[in-house]
């Protein structure tokens, strides 16, 4: 009974997959697995072979999001979460590069999809906050912090850190000083190593 449901809860799996199309199942006596010889691509194969080679911004692009989110069993919950962790660390690398050396869209835009995969890291707010503040973004930087102390306080119950609150106080005080000259974009000191 059990391995009949277990075989049931695969084969829903493979059916609400978005990679289903030109999948070829196996069958040995009590056993499912996937054909390696088949025209098969994994979101999660892809996601981590990239990051074996050490190429991050391929890894990104591969990550699918949430690992089978219709499961609830243990292993494929400590499976999501240790994908998830992965796909937040190469997010991070990604965004604090294109930060550190001036690369501003890039820094937003990592930024942003890190925020997506997980709304509470506030380095990426940082990040994100200065990087808009340097391409003359000012009003988004400054929303971008009030978001941040938001989704802290209606998730968690707490304020931001410390260095959150620093880095937008100096994009007050920098973002006051271009207003009175008339600058577009703010020559922000790094707010985020």
């Amino acid at each position: 009974m059990v391995q009949r449901r277990g075989k049931h809860g695969l084969a829903l799996a493979c059916a609400g997959s978005t990679w289903q199309r030109g999948c070829q199942r196996r069958l040995h006596g009590q056993t499912i697995g996937w054909n390696p010889d088949g025209p098969v691509w994994v979101d999660v194969v892809a996601f981590t072979d990239a990051l074996r080679r050490g190429d991050t911004a391929a890894a990104v692009r591969h990550y699918g999001g949430d690992f089978l989110p219709a499961c609830y069993d243990d292993w494929v919950t400590a499976e999501g979460q240790r994908l998830r962790s992965l796909s937040i660390d190469a997010l991070t690398r990604l965004a604090v590069e294109a930060n550190e050396e001036g690369r501003d869209n890039e820094a937003v835009g990592h930024a942003r999809d890190l925020l997506r995969v997980d709304d509470l890291h506030e380095p990426a707010y940082r990040v994100l906050m200065e990087a808009l503040a340097r391409r003359g973004d000012r009003s988004e930087a400054l929303r971008t912090y009030h978001r941040c102390i938001n989704t802290l306080e209606r998730e968690l119950g707490v304020g931001p850190e410390a260095a959150t609150v620093e880095a937008y106080n100096r994009l007050r005080s920098v973002s006051a000083a271009h207003e009175a000259t008339g600058q577009a974009s703010i020559d922000m000191p790094r707010l985020m190593a």
